[in-house]
């Protein structure tokens, strides 16, 4: 697939159909919102990763929920939404220690790390 050779832009089509069939699976959901974290199209992201994070409760699944409250966080500061990011930080620092998850252009990041890059841009 695409995704293997970076090629977000594509990826993201792919699950957009993948995720339009009625056999959609949380994990479809999530990967087409990973996949357009890496696109910029954090709207798109957002609506993926909402559906997945509402699925999940309805079906008390938990396995994405940790990093799907992660990517909402990174999403919402990167739309300047400080206090919606603070939050669903806050939810993911209640459930579990910090992690490292994959960021865009960031690599590797913690929770920790991006509540200072939260709060800096607040401040700012």
């Amino acid at each position: 697939g695409y995704a293997r050779s970076a090629d977000y832009a594509n990826s993201v089509r792919d699950y957009e159909e993948v995720i339009a069939s009625p056999g959609a699976q949380d994990s479809d959901f999530y990967l087409a919102a990973f996949n357009a974290l890496y696109t910029e199209d954090y709207l798109k992201a957002e609506k993926w990763f909402n559906t997945v994070l509402k699925n999940g409760e309805e079906n008390n699944e938990t396995w994405f929920r940790s990093a799907t409250l992660f990517y909402l966080s990174y999403i919402n500061m990167e739309l300047g939404n400080y206090d919606k990011a603070l939050m669903f930080l806050d939810k993911l620092i209640e459930m579990e220690s910090d992690g490292n998850l994959p960021l865009p252009e960031v690599g590797m990041c913690s929770g920790a790390k991006l509540r200072t890059e939260i709060e800096s841009r607040k401040k700012n």
